[in-house]
């Protein structure tokens, strides 16, 4: 394994962990990988998980967050219709967008039960770990 494919492995490694996923296979150049945590439930992501108190409190004002950096992106393809949209009512297993990096899509769920208020970003725009991109009016 050269160092490119060595860097290549540890930034798969690194959105694994941090992107809340249980599960990833990613073929890049040669290099296949097959990630999996056992018996594990999947991490919440940074984004989809406000304090408790949070949570409760009706009509506080989510923001939610990038929990890898990547490309954002506001629906499953170009010619689809955006995840939300301002006013939207979404749960907590909603998909707000997806977010691309290193060729793997990340659905970025809301996280908490409420309304759309603001979309930060738009798609295609590249975001940074912990930018924000939604804020979310929490309803209960």
């Amino acid at each position: 394994m050269d160092k490119e494919q060595l860097k290549s492995l540890e930034e798969i490694v690194h959105l694994f962990n941090e992107g809340g996923l249980s599960k990833m296979k990613v073929t890049l150049e040669g290099l296949s990988v097959e990630l999996e945590k056992d018996g594990a439930p999947p991490l919440s992501a940074p984004a989809a998980a406000p304090a408790a108190e949070e949570k409760e409190e009706t009509g506080a004002l989510i923001t939610v967050t990038a929990p890898l950096v990547g490309v954002f992106y506001a629906s499953p393809s170009p010619d689809d219709a955006p995840y939300v949209a301002i006013g939207d009512r979404v749960s907590e297993n909603s998909t707000l967008c997806l977010i691309e990096s290193m060729k793997v899509f990340t659905e970025i769920p809301a996280g908490v039960s409420g309304v759309v208020e603001e979309i930060l970003v738009h798609s295609g725009d590249y975001v940074e770990y912990d930018q924000p991109l939604f804020k979310i009016r929490t309803v209960k």
